[in-house]
């Protein structure tokens, strides 16, 4: 399946052979690197049973504004079947970091090449009920830019305006007794979509936290929301 997203814009360029626009400064991946953990951190061992994964978190811009791309899984799908989610998914054998993982995850569920990520740092890793140790990885993509979605996998794509689940009232925080402990989840509601909650929430949050503040401030007097 191809899906095309219509033209943005952007301000600035990241070098090479070809070269790839992207609506971010050098200034803003500088202090987001410094914000994040390195990006060419290595996978640290478990210390137990939880299965190590990553997922990739894609930062785009789309008429000047800052979305997050998520996927719905398909409805199909044995675990988490429908939910709303990151690209990513469990460390094979030969992936020697998180980043390895997202890239590789996200080519393989929504046909995103790995260099077309321009990769900033990692969320701080995190575990979950279910026995895994999730590593964000961050990344700026350019807009727009065709997908091919395994549809083993997933069922559609999702553009997320951060101004709009950065707002309060599109944040709800619910509490669950999970494995015997109160446990804050987060949802984040936006337009009639199903909701971004679970390990997804609590990365959406993250990005709030450490990465939008940095984003505001790169589009500062350019960016009406």
């Amino acid at each position: 399946m191809g899906i095309h997203l219509q033209s943005g814009w952007s301000v600035s360029s990241q070098g090479g052979a070809d070269l790839q626009r992207y609506t971010v400064s050098i200034e803003f991946t500088r202090q987001a690197a410094q914000a994040l953990q390195p990006w060419d951190a290595g996978y640290h061992p478990t210390g137990g049973d939880d299965v190590q994964a990553a997922v990739l978190v894609p930062l785009f811009f789309k008429q000047g504004i800052p979305h997050l791309l998520l996927t719905k899984r398909a409805s199909h799908l044995r675990r988490h079947r429908g939910e709303v989610a990151f690209p990513g998914g469990r460390r094979d054998p030969q992936d020697t970091s998180p980043v390895m993982t997202a890239l590789r995850e996200a080519q393989e569920e929504i046909g995103l090449p790995a260099e077309q990520v321009l990769v900033i740092g990692l969320l701080e890793t995190f575990a979950t009920h279910t026995g895994f140790r999730i590593t964000p990885v961050v990344g700026v993509i350019p807009y727009p830019i065709e997908f091919h979605l395994d549809d083993r996998e997933t069922e559609s794509l999702i553009e997320v305006p951060l101004p709009v689940i950065a707002r309060t009232e599109a944040r709800e925080v619910r509490q669950f007794i999970v494995n015997h402990r109160l446990r804050n989840v987060y949802f984040f509601h936006h337009a009639d979509r199903d909701p971004i909650w679970g390990a997804s929430g609590y990365i959406v949050q993250q990005f709030l936290d450490v990465v939008y503040p940095l984003v505001i401030a790169d589009l500062a007097g350019e960016a009406v929301f």
